[in-house]
């Protein structure tokens, strides 16, 4: 513990309160605004203000939080929320933000100015997020964004798009769904959907939003539609990429991955997790196979670009029987759902109306409508 020089370190609460501090995972910082912000004070929400101003912060990209959220970027929970609704910062220790995070949720940021939106979650989706990404992996960042309610009292409605599609830039793939797309999409059963409420890498989450939706998903995740998703992804990426002596290498894990989640969902285990080597551990036997895709995953893991080499036998067997396997469809049946009214229902709670917010502290604390209708 650094030595302390103020006078009063002497006292034995200044000691207990710096070993604590020494000793902590993480810091919660409440931050409030009062007369400081009337004065010209810079204030502490958000990535700018205080934490932009003060120089021993500049250039740190501390990452902001509302205290409620659960989950923060690095897929770790934060114990306990704050009773009053308003915000504070979450700095962890051991996992703090880097360059790119920083500019990922500074990009999200610019959407929602450009786009007058409010992002209400933003996740890894691909291979950061299924667990084999090599250091040169793009970051592919997926969202939902509601617009203010007007926006969908329209006649013309249908014809505006639904999506917010970033062209790739270097390492960053970004785009998202409008929050109506997204139950529409729900309603159907889309996988990918379910995925990106499930991933380890989260950006940003509007507090309750991810629980909303997940209470949701026993009655509309369809392990049929689901499968049948990963089976035609799977049949594309062997027949696009895997033919002949030679193959692009790392297109073998978009094949195998869509496979073992057909085997997992088979298998009556629930929606199928993001985590790839989740997948492996729980379907893949030890042998030739298992030990094929171990070092298939190091090799992507260790950096190496696997671009094309000699096709791998073990893995080509394995997957030409499940193919096989599976030419009639997968063994599963379809399940009923409620039909769309609790989807209505959510739809309507997490529009932005300003006029309609409730501005009372415990309107705050309880109304999802309040924190989605935030405007900074």
């Amino acid at each position: 513990m650094a030595k302390l020089h103020d006078p009063l370190a002497t006292s034995p609460n200044y000691t207990l309160a710096a070993e604590l501090i020494t000793e902590a995972e993480a810091l919660r910082i409440g931050a409030g605004a009062g007369m400081g912000i009337d004065s010209g004070l810079p204030g502490f929400r958000g990535n700018q203000g205080f934490w932009a101003a003060y120089p021993p912060y500049q250039g740190q990209s501390p990452r902001y939080r509302t205290a409620d959220s659960r989950r923060i970027a690095t897929g770790r929970r934060c114990r306990g929320a704050n009773p009053t609704g308003y915000s504070s910062l979450t700095m962890n220790r051991l996992t703090q933000p880097d360059a790119i995070t920083a500019t990922i949720l500074e990009r999200l940021a610019t959407l929602e100015q450009t786009h007058a939106v409010r992002i209400l979650y933003a996740c890894e989706s691909g291979s950061r997020a299924w667990g084999f990404a090599s250091p040169d992996s793009d970051y592919d960042v997926r969202f939902i964004y509601v617009r203010p309610r007007d926006e969908y009292l329209r006649i013309d409605l249908e014809r505006r798009r639904d999506v917010i599609e970033c062209p790739i830039e270097g390492v960053f793939d970004i785009n998202g769904w409008d929050w109506r797309k997204a139950l529409q999409l729900m309603f159907k059963g889309n996988p990918p959907l379910f995925e990106w409420l499930h991933s380890p890498i989260i950006y940003r989450a509007e507090p309750g939003f991810c629980e909303a939706l997940q209470a949701l998903t026993p009655d509309y995740y369809s392990p049929l539609s689901c499968a049948w998703h990963y089976l035609h992804m799977a049949r594309g990426n062997y027949r696009e990429y895997l033919q002949g002596d030679r193959v692009r290498l790392k297109k073998y894990l978009y094949v195998l991955r869509p496979l073992l989640a057909v085997g997992w969902l088979e298998s009556g285990r629930g929606a199928v997790p993001m985590p790839f080597r989740e997948l492996v551990e729980t379907l893949i036997p030890p042998g030739a196979f298992r030990d094929a895709v171990e070092q298939l995953l190091r090799l992507k893991q260790g950096g190496e670009e696997l671009s094309w080499g000699p096709s791998i036998p073990a893995l080509n067997d394995w997957i030409k029987a499940e193919l096989m396997r599976l030419a009639e469809g997968p063994a599963l049946t379809p399940t009923p759902h409620p039909g769309p009214e609790p989807l209505n229902a959510l739809f309507r709670a997490w529009l932005m109306d300003a006029a309609g917010c409730d501005s009372s502290a415990s309107g705050r604390m309880t109304s999802p409508l309040f924190r989605a209708c935030r405007w900074q």
